[in-house]
């Protein structure tokens, strides 16, 4: 990502003439904008950790997996 929150809030707009935007509404939406981008990059980070613990799992299981498959291959049959 390349803007962090802090950047979105903070980011200075030029004001020209009479079009100027009205400031109180920008700060507002970038507050908006702000929350929403924390909550995303929370997520984001959870799922990351989430992804993670799935992925010890996993390895868990397959390194149990492969013995109980040797075990059974070489045993003998009646």
């Amino acid at each position: 990502m390349a803007l962090t929150p802090d950047e979105i809030l903070n980011h200075e707009f030029t004001k020209k003439g009479s079009k100027a935007y009205i400031a109180t509404d920008v700060d507002a939406f970038l507050d908006q904008i702000n929350g929403d981008y924390e909550a995303l990059i929370a997520e984001r980070d959870e799922l990351k950790h989430q992804n993670e613990l799935a992925q010890v799992k996993i390895e868990e299981l397959e390194s149990k997996r492969d013995p109980v498959s040797y075990t059974h291959l070489t045993l003998p049959t009646n």
